[in-house]
């Protein structure tokens, strides 16, 4: 072999690389719908509390930011878990689950929070309901992909897991 040649090739990526890549695709999948849902749903409940004709009170948009991060921190955790159970065909026991769906709905409620203090604090009194449901809807879409990988990595790799059919 002289100096200037290339390495022989080992024939592609690595078995781990493969794995991992196998791995990730659930997660990319799961996250991607659960923004999409996540941002679609903000943007509707942003139209239906407060309308679409006049400026919204900001001290009513930052309160909405409470329940909506605490439903899409439930829902984004809970929703894309199950969708993998199923699709693995998997039955973990539920009350460690629950345990991670509990934290996963309050990590929403804590950035709610934050968001809340923050849109108190750097806001003006009120706001045109076209950015504002831009607003919502990035908002949801970011607590989804903060909320949505763990809940599917928890499922692919938690211990207790057993295949139905098996």
């Amino acid at each position: 072999m002289n100096a200037g040649d290339a390495p022989p090739r080992s024939g592609g990526a690595s078995p781990k690389d493969r794995a991992v890549a196998v791995a990730a695709s659930p997660v990319l999948r799961e996250t991607a719908i659960s923004m999409a849902f996540s941002g679609v749903m903000s943007a509707v409940f942003v139209l239906v509390l407060f309308g679409s004709g006049r400026p919204i009170n900001t001290w009513s948009f930052a309160l909405d930011f409470l329940p909506q991060a605490t439903i899409i921190g439930l829902v984004a955790s809970l929703m894309p878990r199950l969708a993998v159970m199923r699709r693995l065909q998997v039955t973990l026991t539920w009350r460690r689950q629950l345990g991670k769906v509990a934290v996963s709905t309050a990590t929403g409620a804590v950035i709610g929070c934050v968001a809340f203090i923050l849109a108190q604090l750097c806001l003006p009194p009120s706001i045109d309901p076209g950015p504002a449901l831009w607003a919502k809807a990035v908002f949801g879409m970011g607590i989804a992909l903060v909320v949505t990988p763990r809940a599917v990595i928890d499922v692919m790799k938690t211990p207790d897991t057993t295949r139905s059919g098996a």
